[in-house]
């Protein structure tokens, strides 16, 4: 009964796992030995992991036709996900669905997106080029013990492709007649004597959603005709976003024992806020770099060093906000016998 059980479950936990086209390409063997990062922040069997995990590979991406972050985060089990405007997403897990967010943790490559400004991530300056995402790690419950704060309800790890997986070109685009118009998305990977590179650039464009144009009417009533309120009519609400952004990711093999990962991005755009005028529109602009330095410094035995600086701008008629976050982690892992020891340290400064 117990194997039983096992192979009932191993398509929902390690869903669309490895790099595989379908699990139905996998032998059970195989399916015992997916491995995962975000559990223990070293690569460990996901089967055999204490920890809920669900993983999303480039596979599912691609079937699912989405065409942002934040809707790929529907995908995920227990992920609440709603979208009050154009540009603002409320995404949470384990509570209530608020834009506030300060509860549960998402990353890119290990570089956190929350926002202490907000107290959660602003959705509509994270534009990835979706083809280039291998998978999104999901850890349900809380993190704090390896990822610190903003862990109580998981983890999610957006983990994107090593670049010898990426050289060539790469062009890809959608477009409808609906209120997300249309994504663009460019990519040039090349190999090098140390490694391998990928530049990228992409675009969007989310047009304004129509409500009614009855001023005296409530809002939430307005987009809810079931509970008294009109009908829509076509008006347009204030919520269009538009933005750009472009960047870079390259791997050295400085030899064998040592490797650099170093990437960064840089995005500008405009968002409306919903029910303010039109001429009421936020600029937003930022970066970031993002620099990893792994080392194997003898058998089972492992340092990696990182550090990244990420920039954001947000600025509206009355309101000017910067904010400049500064990250340097240091961990060491090793094998003992049965059992493995990870240890380090962390140093954020947001202002």
């Amino acid at each position: 009964m117990r194997k039983i059980l096992y192979l009932c479950l191993l398509p929902y936990v390690l869903l669309g796992a490895g790099n595989y086209d379908t699990l139905m390409e996998l032998s059970l063997e195989e399916l015992l030995e997916v491995e995962v990062t975000t559990v223990s922040k070293k690569q460990t069997n996901a089967f055999e992991s204490s920890s809920s995990i669900t993983i999303i590979t480039q596979e599912d991406i691609r079937r699912s036709g989405l065409t942002s972050v934040p809707e790929l985060m529907r995908l995920i089990p227990g992920m609440h996900v709603g979208r009050i405007s154009g540009n603002t997403w409320a995404i949470n897990s384990r509570a209530s669905n608020t834009p506030i967010s300060h509860d549960m943790r998402i990353m890119i490559d290990g570089r956190d997106l929350y926002n202490t400004f907000f107290n959660g991530v602003y959705w509509d300056s994270v534009n990835l080029v979706l083809e280039d995402i291998e998978r999104i790690e999901v850890v349900r419950g809380p993190g704090a013990s390896l990822w610190g704060t903003n862990t109580a309800h998981g983890v999610v790890n957006i983990i994107t492709k090593k670049t010898v997986e990426t050289e060539g070109a790469l062009v890809s685009g959608s477009y409808g007649t609906g209120q997300d118009r249309y994504t663009v998305s460019a990519r040039y990977g090349f190999s090098h004597a140390k490694g391998a590179s990928r530049l990228y650039a992409t675009q969007r464009d989310v047009d304004r959603s129509s409500v009614s144009n009855d001023p005296n009417e409530d809002s939430f009533q307005n987009r809810t005709p079931a509970l008294g309120g009109p009908r829509i009519t076509g008006a347009e609400a204030y919520d269009g976003h538009d933005m750009s952004q472009a960047g870079f990711v390259s791997e050295l093999s400085l030899n064998l024992d040592n490797r650099l990962r170093i990437s960064g991005d840089v995005y500008k755009g405009e968002s409306e806020e919903e029910g303010a005028s039109p001429l009421d529109r936020v600029e937003l602009e930022g970066g970031n770099v993002h620099v990893n330095f792994e080392s194997d410094i003898a058998l089972n035995s492992s340092v990696s060093f990182a550090a990244y600086l990420d920039y954001f701008s947000r600025d509206k008629k009355d309101q000017h906000n910067h904010m400049r976050v500064i990250d340097v982690n240091f961990q060491h892992v090793t094998a003992l016998d049965n059992h493995g020891l990870v240890w380090g340290g962390e140093y954020k400064n947001s202002r």
